[in-house]
C-alpha cells in the first residue's frame, strides 16, 4: 500500500479508478478519458494536491481536489473522492486526509469544501468523522417548461463580456464550486450568457454550455424585484432553444423558496439533494 498525490498518474488510470469506485454509486455514472480531461480542466483540478491510495501499484482510492476562491479567499474544494469496492472499510479516505491536509496547510489553504448525497449516510459519517460540517443543502432540478410566454417587452440578448460585479447583483445565494464564476471563466469559449434588459439595466441572466449534451444550467437568476414576471420562464426558453433533452440546475440553495417555486410551478423535478460540508484546516 502507498499513499502519494497523483500527478504523475496517466488519465487512463485516473479514469478507470474513477469508474470502479463508482461502479455502485446511488447516482450510477462512469467516465471516458474525454469527460475526465474535461472535469480535470473545468474544475481546475491540481493533482499534486490530490491524494491516490495504491495497492500493489493500482489506483484503488483517490480525492480530487480543486483550487479556487470562495468570497476573495483561497479554498480548497472536493472534485471527487472515491474508493473502489474492495478496500471499502479499511479507513480509505480518513488515511487519504491524514496525508493531505499538512500539504494543503502548507500551501496556505485554511478551509475545504465538498457535496455529499443526501442519503448517502456512509459518506457523510466519513466526512464528518474527519471533520466536516454541514453549511447549506442543495437541490437539484430537470424537467422541461409547461408555458414558455414570457413578458414581451424585455430584451434578450446575448452577453459577450462578462461583467461579474453586474451578473451577481441578480444573484441571492453564491453558487457551488460546480456553477462558480471561476468554471465558467475557465470554459467561457463554450459558455452561453444570455441576459434580460429593460432600457439597458440587466433584470435576469442564464449561463448554459452550448456544446453540452445534457441541458445542463450553470448559472440563471432574477432581480428579486424582478421575479414573477415570466423573466426566469423566457430565460430558460432561450436556452431550451434546439436542445431535444430536458433542461438540469444542480446545486440550488434549498434555503431560497423563490427559486423552488420557481422550477415546481414551471414544470420542473427535484431530482436529488445534497449538503455542502465544510471543513476548516
Amino acid at each position: 500500500m502507498q499513499i502519494k498525490t497523483l500527478e504523475n498518474t496517466s488519465l487512463a488510470d485516473l479514469t478507470a479508478a474513477f469508474n470502479e469506485a463508482f461502479s455502485d454509486y446511488i447516482i450510477p455514472f462512469q467516465w471516458t478519458e474525454e469527460i475526465a480531461a474535461r472535469k480535470f480542466k473545468g474544475d481546475n483540478i491540481d493533482l499534486s494536491l490530490s491524494p491516490g491510495f495504491f495497492v500493489d501499484g493500482k489506483l484503488c482510492g483517490f480525492i480530487f481536489h480543486c483550487i479556487g476562491k470562495r468570497e476573495g479567499k483561497p479554498i480548497v474544494w472536493n472534485g471527487g473522492t472515491g474508493v473502489v469496492p474492495t478496500q471499502r472499510g479499511k479507513g480509505v479516505t480518513t488515511q487519504l486526509y491524514n496525508y493531505i491536509i499538512p500539504m494543503l496547510r502548507n500551501k496556505g489553504f485554511d478551509r475545504t469544501v465538498l457535496e455529499v448525497i443526501e442519503g448517502n449516510d456512509p459518506a457523510i459519517h466519513v466526512y464528518k468523522k474527519n471533520g466536516f460540517e454541514q453549511t447549506r443543502k442543495l437541490d437539484c432540478y430537470k424537467g422541461e417548461l409547461t408555458d414558455e410566454n414570457g413578458p414581451d417587452d424585455l430584451d434578450f440578448k446575448m452577453i459577450d463580456q462578462i461583467d461579474w460585479s453586474v451578473l451577481e447583483t441578480c444573484r441571492s445565494w453564491e453558487p457551488t464550486f460546480q456553477n462558480s464564476n471561476q468554471k465558467i471563466n475557465i470554459l467561457r469559449d463554450s459558455m452561453r450568457v444570455i441576459g434580460a434588459f429593460e432600457k439597458d439595466e440587466l433584470l435576469g441572466y442564464i449561463i448554459f454550455d452550448e456544446n453540452s449534451k445534457d441541458g445542463n444550467i450553470f448559472q440563471f437568476a432574477v432581480k428579486e424585484s424582478q421575479r414573477k414576471r415570466g423573466i426566469g420562464k423566457s430565460l430558460f426558453a432561450k436556452a431550451a432553444d434546439g436542445k431535444s433533452v430536458p433542461l438540469k440546475i444542480i446545486n440550488v440553495d434549498a434555503g431560497d423558496q423563490s427559486s423552488h417555486d420557481f422550477f415546481i410551478k414551471n414544470g420542473f423535478q427535484k431530482t436529488v439533494s445534497q449538503f455542502e460540508m465544510l471543513k476548516i484546516l
